[in-house]
């Protein structure tokens, strides 16, 4: 499954992933052992999963995040399309089924679905989804990170 996101010019903090859908709902995602998440703080970009964290080296002026699914082959990878970089790679043994997962403070993320891999990533099965493009609803003014 492949997923490209638009970030807003002034997205600040985010966090985007995927969880089991029994991931706990009151914790930070990518804090809890369900969670896998690419993750920014103003200019500070993570990878995040059980409450530990790895700094990645992205341009600040990111705007599109692409999240690349291959659960049969146990595989969660992060890109940005825009310059075709491969960002980071969970290698995950997937115990149950998964869903995207999404924090947003300050301003807006558009998910686009239903878009083939691009190009530049190996991907063996590019499938298609009946998924329709929408905005998310969860905005919110808070500007913390944590």
């Amino acid at each position: 499954m492949w997923l490209s996101l638009n970030l807003g010019v002034a997205v600040e903090w985010y966090a985007i992933g995927i969880a089991y859908k029994s991931a706990p709902k009151n914790e930070w995602i990518g804090k809890n052992s369900s969670s896998w998440v690419f993750s920014r703080c103003n200019n500070n970009f993570v990878v995040r999963h059980n409450n530990k964290e790895m700094l990645v080296d992205v341009h600040p002026q990111m705007k599109r995040l692409g999240i690349l699914l291959d659960y049969d082959n146990n595989i969660l990878s992060f890109y940005d399309p825009a310059n075709s970089l491969h960002l980071h790679t969970f290698e995950i043994s997937f115990i149950l089924p998964v869903c995207p997962t999404f924090t947003i403070w300050n301003k807006s993320l558009m998910i686009v679905s239903g878009l083939p891999a691009p190009d530049f990533i190996d991907y063996p099965e590019q499938q298609e989804c009946n998924c329709r493009p929408q905005e998310s609803p969860y905005v919110s003014g808070m500007k913390t990170c944590h």
